[in-house]
């Protein structure tokens, strides 16, 4: 480590840090290799689509955090051994493997939801928390509690972000407009149909229109700060109420940052036309309005809050500056800063715990590994000598129905950011049948298909509100397990109804006979004339549903290994959940035996050590016991005065009964030696 004030201050290098290096590289290594596949397409969809950029910087912040926090995590690591389960093992152990099972779990139950990424990401936190509590112990896994929290940043809710921005670009476009008409500019605004508009004369009588949709609401940079917000937050020095003042404060403040540039961008329109309103925009907004944003509320917080990027402690130790720690303390008697951790061997038990992590990595990864099949899939795209066309044998043909090429829809590609939207259509032969729609939704990043009763149920189309009545899922394919979800909608202004069924997976395409891997959403809808008629529809789509996966026929399947943990994904969830409860119920039962023993311990100690134990347990009530506060408290108590080393040796020998018990707390991310008694004494 490096030093914490000079050079003459550390932590001890001993074997501790090789130790922590290699269970950290452990840790790292595995849960790369369990989750690659996830991480690609979550930082992939991040380097293409804006609206889960702000994914990039999250590793960063938490790297950073993590480095912030080395020391504490160091000391950490050099706790000593924790309690034990019926004397036998570590209670960290038993809990890290049961919580590893609940991922896996957790991780197998994904495929068998419409929610796949979010599920792995769940499952990644957990077992990186699984792995922490095998390799180190219960508290490193406290002191990284918020990096992990910020891993489920990963993966946000798009449909909901998508939903927010559409109310946002709503409140966007109205303050805008309040804020010009105040100016006396000639705009108007209309909110009546999807995205809302404003626009603007210019002198020279030429009109300039501006679509606000959810990208210009400042949702998309709302997220952005949200993660900066969150980290400025963590800075924040003092009580939760400051830091939960620093976050709220954030919020309101890149909103009117993006109020600023729509504002802006009308005027620049106004005075020097469409297009370079349009540069202006692009140029000010995304990242660069978060850059700005996170400036202003740094600089804002840094005298206020005492924001700092570059930890140090508050107050400066002249103790810690000008001398070494006694050889036997590793800590400040001024200050209580813990200069240097106890030196840890990397033992027998330390190389099990690896092992058995990257066996377990390897075996899960093992029975993951799918069967390869070559079936060959129909050309999508062909030439033809009017130009390109696509192909109806993507789809299977089916007995009273004729299958047929609709559309393309680009419009809809290019506020998607899709490659492909197409629609198909089944034409019963029975005309007294519904036709069914075929949309084929294909992209190269997985965020660009949302799901479908997420974007209706908040969506205005032509002024209608969407009602969702019915939501349902069915496995539509057992090897790989494929799901789809049957929704029923009602438009409440037309009175029109809808059924789909769709589904999202990956799939290979053969484009002018070039193979491509893309993601695909599947949709099949009818419009029943009434809602007596869903089951019917319901049936059908099922029908020709399962008749288009079988045709389709995905390009891997599952191990038989794989699909027989996948069909107990339950027993792997709620049987370890169950007694990884049992265990912490365990402990606390110990715990309260324990505290009896405490007790009869406390009541035979001598009365000198028993007055240790008296003032430590009245300073831990208002501030950290260090040993600086424990001393000059039992001073004041006392009136008797005693050397530093001295009643050091008095707090060891207090320490050794087990009524009090040393250990560390982290202020401004640094590892600060205290006491706790484990007797409330009156």
């Amino acid at each position: 480590m490096r030093p914490i004030i000079s050079s003459r201050l550390h932590l001890s290098r001993g074997a501790s840090i090789p130790k922590l290096m290699f269970k950290t590289a452990t840790l790292i290594s595995a849960t790369l290799v369990l989750f690659s596949k996830d991480l690609l397409v979550i930082f992939s969809d991040a380097l293409q689509d804006e609206s889960v950029s702000h994914v990039l910087i999250v590793p960063v912040i938490i790297a950073y955090i993590i480095f912030r926090k080395r020391r504490v995590i160091q000391a950490a690591a050099s706790s000593k051994k924790g309690q034990s389960l019926f004397n036998l093992v570590r209670v960290d152990d038993v809990a890290g493997w049961f919580l590893l099972l609940v991922s896996l779990g957790f991780y197998l139950h994904a495929s068998y939801t419409m929610m796949s990424l979010e599920y792995h990401v769940l499952a990644m936190i957990l077992f990186i928390a699984s792995c922490i509590l095998i390799l180190f112990n219960w508290s490193v896994l406290q002191q990284l509690v918020f990096p992990l929290l910020l891993l489920s940043l990963l993966f946000p809710p798009a449909e909901i972000l998508y939903n927010l921005g559409s109310a946002l670009s709503v409140a966007s476009s109205t303050i805008t407009y309040s804020v010009l008409r105040g100016l006396g500019y000639p705009v108007t605004l209309n909110i009546e149909y999807e995205n809302p508009w404003l626009q603007v004369v210019r002198q020279d009588g030429t009109p300039v229109l501006f679509s606000v949709d959810p990208a210009c609401s400042g949702i998309y940079s709302l997220m952005g700060f949200l993660v900066f917000a969150l980290f400025i937050a963590y800075l924040v020095r003092g009580s939760v109420w400051k830091r939960a003042l620093a976050f709220s404060v954030g919020i309101p403040l890149i909103y009117s940052l993006n109020i600023t540039r729509l504002v802006a961008t009308v005027l620049v329109g106004y005075y020097f036309g469409e297009a370079t309103a349009l540069s202006v925009f692009h140029v000010f907004g995304g990242w660069i309005l978060v850059f700005i944003g996170t400036l202003l509320l740094l600089a804002s917080f840094q005298r206020v809050f005492g924001v700092d990027l570059v930890p140090k402690p508050s107050r400066e130790c002249q103790t810690c500056e000008k001398l070494d720690p006694p050889a036997d303390s590793g800590f400040c008697f001024n200050c209580s800063r813990l200069l240097r951790s106890p030196a840890a061997s990397f033992g027998r038990t330390d190389i099990a715990r690896v092992l058995a992590v990257l066996a377990a990595t390897i075996l899960i990864t093992a029975v993951q590994m799918p069967i390869l099949l070559t079936k060959e899939h129909a050309e999508l795209m062909v030439n033809t000598p009017s130009g390109q066309a696509f192909s109806t044998e993507i789809l299977p043909q089916m007995d009273n129905y004729s299958l047929a090429y609709v559309m393309r829809d680009v419009e809809f590609e290019r506020y998607a950011k899709q490659d492909l939207s197409l629609i198909y259509s089944y034409v019963p032969d029975n005309w007294s049948e519904d036709t069914i729609w075929v949309m084929l939704e294909i992209a190269s990043i997985r965020s660009s298909l949302h799901r479908t009763e997420a974007c209706l149920m908040e969506w205005y189309a032509a002024g209608e509100r969407v009602e969702e009545l019915v939501q349902r899922d069915y496995q539509l394919l057992d090897n790989p397990p494929v799901v789809g979800r049957f929704c029923v909608f009602h438009y409440t202004r037309s009175e029109t109804n809808q059924t789909l069924i769709y589904w999202i997976q990956t799939s290979i395409f053969s484009i002018n006979s070039t193979i491509v891997e893309k993601y695909v959403k599947i949709s099949l809808v009818t419009y029943p004339t009434s809602l007596d008629q869903v089951s019917i529809s319901e049936s059908r789509l099922l029908s020709l549903a399962t008749s288009v996966m079988d045709y389709w026929r995905p390009v891997n399947q599952w191990s038989q290994v794989a699909l027989l943990l996948s069909n107990n994904r339950y027993v792997f969830i709620l049987l370890p959940l169950s007694l990884l409860v049992g265990t912490v119920l365990y402990v606390v039962f110990q715990r309260v035996r324990d505290k009896r023993a405490d007790v009869l311990a406390y009541q035979k100690l001598p009365q000198r050590h028993r007055q240790v134990v008296n003032v430590i347990n009245q300073v831990q009530v208002s501030s950290p016991a260090t040993f600086g506060n424990i001393w000059s408290a039992y001073g004041k108590i006392t009136g008797q005065l005693i050397e530093r080393q001295e009643f050091q040796n008095m707090l060891l020998a207090v320490e050794k009964t087990g009524v009090v018990k040393g250990g560390f707390v982290s202020i401004d991310d640094y590892p600060f030696k205290v006491w706790k008694t484990r007797v409330n004494v009156r």
